[in-house]
């Protein structure tokens, strides 16, 4: 059913993409493995395992130009390179005489499908091509293979370029004593690393005392260009860019009450600033660029759209239900639309300004969302609303997605969780993977 995705100004693009289990069979230890990486990369496994599938997927599918200079690069060098002519899946590996468990990890439709066709065109099981995409990630993936041929042309390149100055080799560099410390320290760390890998990495190339500590962290910091990520249970992790806003988005959907799997109730552009606001993203006039691009990367994120007739960002499931272009959230300030007084002679107010009023003083949709439009006190009687349309659900009270609503499953595998598991009335427990949830993550919010 497709999905028209809403851009500040216009519709930008259309998909056919929704998130699907993959229910595909893998080795448990290559999965523990394959977690681990994910959330020392990501901080988090169980949400973005799907998402680490589908880039991994996706960069081995397409082909990366890259690869075609670091290629020309080596053979201008005179060094042999890798066949590149037929791609091969990494060893895949066998199931024989081994544990493997069924992963019911999320996935865009489009990547499950894409990955059976494979699977089918060449003579292969979908169960071998995912054990092959996860050897793949685990395996280095084509960043690392790509630093492995440039590791190989560099010398040669440094020399070729000494040779050419009438310097020498001593002044190739050209790097002051800290800039080469601060890259070896660098090079030691990964794309994404926590704090102690930080200090233990700054202790390897110095004394370790408190002045390197804080002369070396920025300059690593900005030399990788990575973000911290504060961690209230640990410490604190560096991603890169990419990562990091992707985690932030998700902050973003949690605080509209969703997650990575399941979307929010619909909400209005004054409370996506307000769980913004939540997230730590600064709302205010002066930030409204960066507002709109995470409203932009949520609603790509759970394929909403703004709607017209509601005047709210919600599913677009209906492939009759009107879609208008999502204005830009440049009303992060609140102004008379019931709000501040009309003839209040200030300067608009921000949202930020507001949420102690705006949490006190609120009444609560049935959907979750925040009723701030009341009228005036001397607006005079109120017409009556128009009739609502009927929901959906009364007439669709038993599809499966109704049947979710009443019955506790695990994120993780989807486990049902039976009556017994009930903990106290706290926490829920998986049979399965003995992982605990509390009832606001194993039943939706409006539950």
């Amino acid at each position: 059913m497709p999905v028209w995705h809403v851009a500040a100004h216009g519709v930008v693009g259309v998909t056919t993409s929704s998130r699907v289990k993959l229910g595909w069979e893998v080795p448990d230890d290559r999965w523990a493995e394959f977690t681990e990486k994910v959330e020392e990369e990501w901080g988090e496994s169980r949400l973005y395992a799907g998402v680490q599938i589908e880039q991994s997927w996706r960069e081995y599918r397409d082909v990366h130009p890259l690869e075609d200079h670091a290629n020309r690069l080596l053979e201008a060098a005179g060094l042999s390179r890798e066949t590149d002519e037929k791609k091969n899946l990494p060893g895949v590996p066998s199931l024989a005489d081994t544990e493997s468990s069924r992963q019911f990890v999320r996935v865009h439709e489009d990547v499950k499908q894409e990955m059976e066709q494979y699977a089918a065109a060449h003579g292969l099981s979908k169960h071998e091509v995912l054990r092959g995409v996860i050897a793949w990630y685990l395996g280095g993936s084509r960043e690392e293979r790509l630093v492995e041929k440039f590791d190989r042309v560099v010398p040669e390149a440094e020399r070729a370029f000494a040779e050419a100055t009438d310097d020498g080799p001593e002044t190739a560099d050209g790097l002051s004593k800290s800039e080469r410390v601060t890259r070896k320290i660098a090079r030691s760390l990964g794309d994404s690393f926590s704090e102690n890998d930080l200090e233990d990495a700054i202790d390897a190339e110095t004394t370790g005392t408190d002045y390197y500590h804080d002369e070396y962290t920025p300059r690593v910091v900005e030399y990788k260009g990575v973000k911290r990520w504060e961690k209230g249970s640990g410490p604190d992790i560096f991603l890169p860019p990419e990562t990091w806003r992707a985690k932030q988005t998700t902050e973003i959907v949690s605080e509209l009450g969703g997650d990575y799997e399941t979307p929010p109730p619909a909400f209005t552009r004054q409370e996506f600033a307000q769980a913004a606001d939540r997230a730590g993203i600064e709302v205010s006039p002066e930030n409204r660029e960066t507002v709109n691009e995470y409203k932009d990367r949520v609603l790509d994120r759970i394929e909403f759209a703004w709607s017209e007739e509601t005047e709210q960002f919600e599913p677009v499931d209906d492939p009759d239900a009107e879609t208008g272009s999502a204005p830009p959230t440049d009303d992060v300030e609140a102004t008379d639309d019931g709000d501040v007084d009309a003839d209040a002679d200030t300067e608009p107010v921000t949202v930020t300004d507001r949420m102690d009023d705006l949490e006190g003083a609120t009444q609560i949709r049935a959907d979750g969302g925040v009723v701030t439009d009341s009228p005036p006190a001397d607006a005079g009687p109120v017409a009556p609303p128009d009739p609502a349309p009927t929901p959906e659900t009364d007439a669709d009270a038993d599809d499966e997605d109704s049947v979710r609503l009443l019955t506790p499953t695990c994120p993780t595998d989807g486990q049902m969780l039976s009556a017994d598991a009930h903990r106290d009335g706290r926490e829920w427990e998986c049979p399965c993977c003995r992982q605990r949830w509390t009832p606001s993550e194993v039943f939706p919010s409006d539950v």
